[in-house]
């Protein structure tokens, strides 16, 4: 079994490329922290830096650290991007 640190884009597509015969891949979540366990309902409380954070912390190896650099810096995207006619 091959475990990856991080999200891989398309992986089926990378394996058939070697593989052709793949038939299905099956993700195995190890490690859940407590966004990936709320539900849907739940998460609709949570802000979009709250959201993004629990994004990042999954798609990135453990123990990647979303700085308050990193907040910043998306905080002002969601601000452009509502200040551009998206609305939450």
């Amino acid at each position: 079994m091959i475990q990856e640190e991080k999200a891989i884009l398309n992986p089926i597509e990378k394996l058939r490329a070697v593989y052709p015969n793949v038939m299905k891949i099956q993700r195995e979540l190890s490690s859940l922290d407590g966004h990936a366990k709320l539900k849907a309902k739940d998460r609709e409380a949570l802000s979009d830096i709250e959201l993004f954070k629990a994004f990042f912390e999954q798609v990135t190896p453990e123990g990647t650290a979303f700085t308050d650099e990193m907040k910043a810096l998306a905080q002002d995207l969601f601000n452009t991007i509502y200040k551009e006619g998206g609305s939450r």
